[in-house]
Protein backbone atom coordinates (compact mmCIF):
# COMPACT_ATOMS: atom_id res chain seq x y z
CA UNK A 1 0.00 0.00 0.00
CA UNK A 2 2.71 2.40 0.71
CA UNK A 3 4.44 1.70 -2.47
CA UNK A 4 1.37 2.77 -4.09
CA UNK A 5 0.74 5.82 -2.44
CA UNK A 6 4.39 6.66 -2.79
CA UNK A 7 4.12 6.06 -6.49
CA UNK A 8 0.76 8.16 -7.34
CA UNK A 9 2.35 10.88 -5.18
CA UNK A 10 5.51 11.07 -7.66
CA UNK A 11 3.23 10.62 -10.71
CA UNK A 12 1.23 13.88 -9.50
CA UNK A 13 4.19 15.60 -8.25
CA UNK A 14 6.24 15.06 -12.24
CA UNK A 15 2.76 16.59 -13.61
CA UNK A 16 2.98 19.35 -11.40
CA UNK A 17 6.24 20.17 -12.20
CA UNK A 18 6.14 19.42 -16.45
CA UNK A 19 2.60 21.07 -16.54
CA UNK A 20 4.15 24.92 -16.74
CA UNK A 21 6.79 23.71 -19.08
CA UNK A 22 4.42 22.41 -21.70
CA UNK A 23 2.03 24.91 -21.99
CA UNK A 24 4.81 27.73 -22.14
CA UNK A 25 5.40 25.91 -25.50
CA UNK A 26 1.67 25.89 -27.10
CA UNK A 27 -0.65 28.68 -27.57
CA UNK A 28 -4.07 28.37 -27.87
CA UNK A 29 -5.83 30.96 -30.26
CA UNK A 30 -9.49 30.23 -31.09
CA UNK A 31 -12.57 32.88 -32.80
CA UNK A 32 -15.58 32.46 -33.61
CA UNK A 33 -16.34 35.78 -35.61
CA UNK A 34 -17.34 34.69 -39.43
CA UNK A 35 -14.72 36.09 -42.03
CA UNK A 36 -15.18 36.47 -45.56
CA UNK A 37 -13.34 37.06 -48.47
CA UNK A 38 -14.98 37.68 -51.89
CA UNK A 39 -11.66 39.13 -53.81
CA UNK A 40 -9.61 36.08 -55.47
CA UNK A 41 -6.48 38.80 -55.58
CA UNK A 42 -6.49 39.64 -52.34
CA UNK A 43 -4.98 37.61 -49.14
CA UNK A 44 -7.77 38.03 -45.85
CA UNK A 45 -6.17 37.47 -42.20
CA UNK A 46 -8.02 34.27 -40.84
CA UNK A 47 -5.49 34.44 -37.76
CA UNK A 48 -3.29 37.16 -36.90
CA UNK A 49 -1.40 37.51 -33.59
CA UNK A 50 2.14 38.12 -32.49
CA UNK A 51 3.77 36.02 -30.17
CA UNK A 52 7.51 36.31 -28.37
CA UNK A 53 10.13 33.93 -28.37
CA UNK A 54 12.06 33.71 -24.92
CA UNK A 55 15.17 31.65 -24.01
CA UNK A 56 16.49 30.04 -27.37
CA UNK A 57 17.83 31.48 -30.62
CA UNK A 58 17.03 29.66 -33.58
CA UNK A 59 13.59 28.27 -33.21
CA UNK A 60 11.24 26.11 -34.94
CA UNK A 61 7.64 27.19 -35.20
CA UNK A 62 5.06 25.25 -35.97
CA UNK A 63 1.47 26.41 -36.76
CA UNK A 64 -1.59 24.20 -36.72
CA UNK A 65 -5.19 25.52 -38.15
CA UNK A 66 -8.45 24.74 -37.96
CA UNK A 67 -11.48 26.16 -39.15
CA UNK A 68 -15.26 25.99 -40.66
CA UNK A 69 -15.10 26.66 -44.55
CA UNK A 70 -17.41 27.23 -47.28
CA UNK A 71 -17.39 29.01 -50.61
CA UNK A 72 -20.06 30.64 -52.32
CA UNK A 73 -19.82 31.16 -56.27
CA UNK A 74 -19.74 29.52 -59.89
CA UNK A 75 -17.03 28.20 -60.40
CA UNK A 76 -15.10 25.40 -58.75
CA UNK A 77 -15.29 26.02 -54.68
CA UNK A 78 -11.58 26.17 -54.21
CA UNK A 79 -9.88 28.27 -51.03
CA UNK A 80 -6.54 29.15 -50.58
CA UNK A 81 -4.39 29.15 -47.47
CA UNK A 82 -0.98 30.66 -46.71
CA UNK A 83 0.42 30.76 -43.35
CA UNK A 84 3.59 34.07 -42.66
CA UNK A 85 5.65 34.70 -40.25
CA UNK A 86 7.16 38.33 -39.69
CA UNK A 87 5.62 38.10 -43.53
CA UNK A 88 7.73 35.18 -44.56
CA UNK A 89 6.04 31.78 -46.02
CA UNK A 90 6.11 29.45 -43.95
CA UNK A 91 6.77 25.53 -44.91
CA UNK A 92 5.12 24.65 -47.16
CA UNK A 93 5.63 27.77 -48.37
CA UNK A 94 3.47 27.03 -51.49
CA UNK A 95 -0.10 28.19 -51.26
CA UNK A 96 -2.17 24.78 -49.98
CA UNK A 97 -5.40 24.58 -51.79
CA UNK A 98 -8.85 23.53 -50.18
CA UNK A 99 -11.58 21.82 -52.06
CA UNK A 100 -15.27 22.17 -50.12
CA UNK A 101 -17.29 19.29 -51.05
CA UNK A 102 -20.10 21.51 -52.60
CA UNK A 103 -20.82 25.63 -52.30
CA UNK A 104 -22.85 26.73 -49.87
CA UNK A 105 -21.61 24.35 -47.19
CA UNK A 106 -19.45 24.22 -44.08
CA UNK A 107 -16.88 21.88 -44.34
CA UNK A 108 -14.02 21.54 -41.52
CA UNK A 109 -10.41 22.58 -43.05
CA UNK A 110 -7.00 21.64 -41.18
CA UNK A 111 -3.27 22.46 -42.14
CA UNK A 112 -0.11 22.61 -40.49
CA UNK A 113 3.09 24.74 -41.38
CA UNK A 114 6.48 25.61 -39.98
CA UNK A 115 9.54 27.53 -40.40
CA UNK A 116 12.57 27.31 -38.34
CA UNK A 117 15.56 29.97 -37.80
CA UNK A 118 13.42 32.46 -35.76
CA UNK A 119 15.51 34.30 -32.96
CA UNK A 120 14.20 35.94 -29.20
CA UNK A 121 11.82 38.37 -29.80
CA UNK A 122 8.39 39.09 -31.52
CA UNK A 123 7.15 37.39 -34.52
CA UNK A 124 3.85 38.31 -36.48
CA UNK A 125 1.51 34.80 -36.85
CA UNK A 126 -1.16 35.22 -39.92
CA UNK A 127 -2.94 32.88 -41.52
CA UNK A 128 -4.09 34.10 -44.76
CA UNK A 129 -7.06 32.91 -47.22
CA UNK A 130 -8.83 33.59 -50.55
CA UNK A 131 -11.18 32.22 -53.21
CA UNK A 132 -9.05 30.44 -55.37
CA UNK A 133 -11.45 31.28 -57.99
CA UNK A 134 -12.57 34.91 -59.28
CA UNK A 135 -16.27 35.57 -58.05
CA UNK A 136 -16.33 33.14 -55.51
CA UNK A 137 -16.17 34.48 -51.89
CA UNK A 138 -14.63 32.72 -49.27
CA UNK A 139 -15.94 32.24 -45.47
CA UNK A 140 -14.52 30.74 -42.35
CA UNK A 141 -15.95 30.74 -39.17
CA UNK A 142 -15.37 29.37 -35.26
CA UNK A 143 -11.06 28.45 -36.04
CA UNK A 144 -8.66 27.57 -33.96
CA UNK A 145 -4.81 28.09 -34.34
CA UNK A 146 -2.14 26.29 -32.03
CA UNK A 147 1.00 27.85 -31.78
CA UNK A 148 4.17 25.10 -31.09
CA UNK A 149 7.54 25.49 -30.34
CA UNK A 150 9.98 22.75 -29.85
CA UNK A 151 12.16 24.39 -26.28
CA UNK A 152 11.99 27.32 -24.41
CA UNK A 153 9.07 29.78 -24.46
CA UNK A 154 6.46 31.64 -26.06
CA UNK A 155 4.69 34.17 -25.00
CA UNK A 156 0.97 36.12 -26.08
Amino acid sequence: MKHIVLLLSAACLMMVLTAGVVSAKTLFISETTEVSNPDATVWADAFSATVKLKTYNNQCIELRFSTEALTSGLDTPHIAFQALIDGELANPAATIMFEPSEFDFFDIANFSWYLCGLNIGRHTVQIQFSPAVAGNEAVLRSGSLMIEMKSGRLVF
